[in-house]
């Protein structure tokens, strides 16, 4: 729990490193696009088990606005934040996307605003239409 806690400040320096590299277009070759818009990046990716609708996942990430306002860091939490695939508790960008990563991958995602919080936004943590980007371990499957 505490190292978990204490790796917090490291997660959302990467994010925000990766944040300015990918507007600066120094993410350009690395970054893999799906059809529906979402952007991503691993920093290491794995040959694991993926999981697939109805598992529970439990991650650790750090969310922020493309302005570099930080809005979540479950690290400060000293647990992972758990959710299962398909129930519709994640916005619709993390839905898709964990279908497709390997436990004990960790990457950062672009989450284009239609596929995160939309049109009306998250009133007084995300602002209306707002493209996100996350830095995300998945650190279990069950």
């Amino acid at each position: 729990k505490k190292s978990l806690i204490s790796r917090g400040p490291e997660a959302e320096k990467r994010l925000l490193s990766d944040l300015e590299r990918f507007k600066t277009g120094g993410l350009a070759d690395h970054l893999i696009e799906t059809e529906s818009g979402l952007k991503l990046f691993f920093h290491k990716k794995t040959d694991a088990y993926k999981p697939k609708t109805g598992d529970k996942v439990s991650v650790n990430y750090v969310g922020a606005l493309m302005s570099g306002q930080v809005f979540n860091n479950s690290f400060e939490s000293g647990e992972p934040f758990e959710f299962v695939i398909g129930e519709q508790r994640v916005i619709e960008g993390w839905e898709e996307i964990f279908t497709e990563i390997s436990e004990h991958s960790s990457f950062t995602l672009i989450v284009p605003s239609e596929m995160g919080y939309g049109a009306s936004g998250e009133p007084g943590k995300i602002p209306e239409n707002a493209d996100l980007i996350f830095y995300i371990e998945l650190e279990k499957i069950n």
